[in-house]
């Protein structure tokens, strides 16, 4: 992918990942530790958005009409990240998360197709980082227990004391996991009508279509947390991506951990 002037491109392959067309170092040396973050694409991104944020203040500074500034700050540089489709889930979401320490819109582009391309924001209500943390632990235990075997579910809703009134801190709550059992692809769905941490509903999809008829009758829901197996490639994940970035859900990536 060709960047333009101003804009942000971040190529990740198997073998190498770029900034701008600027080679940062080999993909399956730079991302095979445990940090969540890629060091010097980290960097080289804060560098970058350090000059675009002087050369969008300057613009402001020289504009004085109010349509035309807020123009001008729509209009701040979206980061674009093109992944070759052959990369597994644990790059894609490292590179992801290094971007999203530096920009909050990006867009997503996948193999050799640059056509259809997903714009994202990530979501930053109040509300959603209450959710955050305690429910997304236990939605990944949940995961885990399906998909790998598990029991942790049981033991952190056990040990889970959050005080106050619990009652609304899960509510709206949408999560699906990708993973793989008997080396096919599975769909797992966690819900949450109640609000509650024990009010976690599982479903689980071996059939795509039969996801897309559940995720078409679940209302009342903004935003979705997607979790990949690490080892699942972006051919495979990158079509649910597109689907329910097309349903309108704010998309939400995380780590699926065991």
């Amino acid at each position: 992918m060709t960047p333009k002037q101003g804009e942000v491109v971040l190529d990740v392959t198997t073998d190498i990942y770029s900034l701008n067309g600027k080679v940062l170092g080999k993909t399956a040396t730079d991302f095979s530790d445990d940090d969540v973050l890629v060091d010097s694409f980290d960097i080289e991104l804060k560098k970058m958005r350090e000059n675009l944020g002087i050369e969008v203040l300057q613009m402001l500074t020289a504009e004085n009409d109010p349509v035309k500034r807020t123009q001008i700050l729509n209009d701040y540089p979206v980061a674009k990240i093109h992944y070759d489709s052959n990369v597994p889930y644990d790059v894609f979401y490292k590179s992801y998360m290094t971007v999203l320490f530096n920009f909050d819109s990006y867009q997503l582009a996948f193999g050799s197709d640059y056509k259809e391309i997903c714009r994202l924001h990530e979501p930053h209500e109040r509300t959603w980082l209450l959710y955050s943390f305690w429910c997304e632990q236990l939605n990944n235990a949940k995961f885990s227990d399906v998909l790998f075997g598990t029991n942790r579910f049981p033991e952190m809703l056990a040990n889970l004391d959050i005080g106050g009134d619990d009652s609304q801190w899960c509510a709206a709550l949408l999560s699906l996991a990708l993973g793989k059992k008997d080396g096919n692809l599975v769909y797992v769905v966690s819900s949450n009508e109640t609000g509650r941490p024990d009010g976690f509903r599982i479903d689980v999809f071996k059939k795509e279509e039969c996801l897309w008829e559940f995720i078409e009758k679940k209302t009342g829901y903004s935003h979705l947390t997607l979790r990949v197996q690490n080892d699942i490639l972006v051919k495979d994940f990158a079509p649910i991506i597109q689907k329910i970035n097309s349903y309108g859900y704010q998309i939400k990536f995380a780590a699926l951990g065991k």
